[in-house]
Formats: C-alpha cells, sequence, structure tokens
C-alpha cells in the first residue's frame, strides 16, 4: 500500500545556523522536506548510514556536546 499526498513528520537536530541532522528513512522518496514550516534541501544523504543532512534558513539552538562528565541528576 502507497502513501501518497499525506503530510508525514519526523525530527532532526541543529548542527549549525542553517543545517540539520535527520535519518535518511524520514526524508527518503519525499517530494518536499520543510523544517519548521520553511522550505529544506536534503544537503547530503547516506542511505547506509541512516542520515541526511538537511538546509534551511530557519534559526533556533544549535545541538552541542559537553565533554564533562554529566553530574549527578542533570539531563
Amino acid at each position: 500500500m502507497a502513501i501518497r499526498d499525506a503530510t508525514l513528520t519526523g525530527t532532526a537536530f541543529r548542527v549549525s545556523r542553517d543545517r540539520m541532522v535527520t535519518n535518511y528513512h524520514v526524508v527518503e522518496d519525499c517530494r518536499q522536506v520543510k523544517v519548521d514550516g520553511v522550505a529544506a534541501q536534503v544537503s547530503a544523504a547516506d542511505r547506509r548510514m541512516d542520515l541526511a543532512l538537511l538546509s534551511a534558513p530557519v534559526g533556533g539552538a544549535i545541538a552541542t556536546l559537553v565533554t564533562r562528565r554529566p553530574q549527578i541528576g542533570e539531563a
């Protein structure tokens, strides 16, 4: 059974001002991708690693990595 003209959602995290990373299966076979209602482009994709890099001119917090050990009770 094929899904036609459906609106589906997925998650991504921001890695720079206008770049987000999501899973490849989220954008696979999509004719149109939007981030917060703004048109986005799939800049790069790796089906085997199930990763996709999206480009869109939208704002928001950038994901960062912490190099120290988390404190007890810290999320």
